[in-house]
């Protein structure tokens, strides 16, 4: 029972850590999405861009179930990712 506690504690701090990971990982997107935004703002672009998001969308259902992930998962979280980095570019509009 001891053995299958510290394996269960020692299981849910790595997933922890690649929480973290995953998390950097968002911060750097966003960071990379503001760039994006500048540089259409400069050039006097929509901050939405329809193609691209839906070759994206499929771009992230292909790596997911590469990855042996449901394409669903990873189309909700491209959904999340996208909004969020929009909504950054229209506020710096303003």
């Amino acid at each position: 029972m001891r053995k299958s506690a510290t394996k269960l504690t020692s299981l849910r701090n790595r997933i922890e850590a690649v929480d973290a990971e995953i998390l950097s990982a968002i911060a750097k997107r966003a960071k990379l999405a503001a760039l994006v935004g500048e540089i259409k703002i400069e050039r006097g672009l929509n901050p939405l861009d329809s193609v691209r998001k839906a070759v994206q969308k499929k771009r992230w259902a292909a790596l997911a179930r590469k990855m042996k992930l449901p394409a669903k998962l990873a189309s909700r979280i491209y959904t999340l990712l996208h909004d969020h980095a929009i909504s950054v570019e229209r506020s710096m509009k303003l």
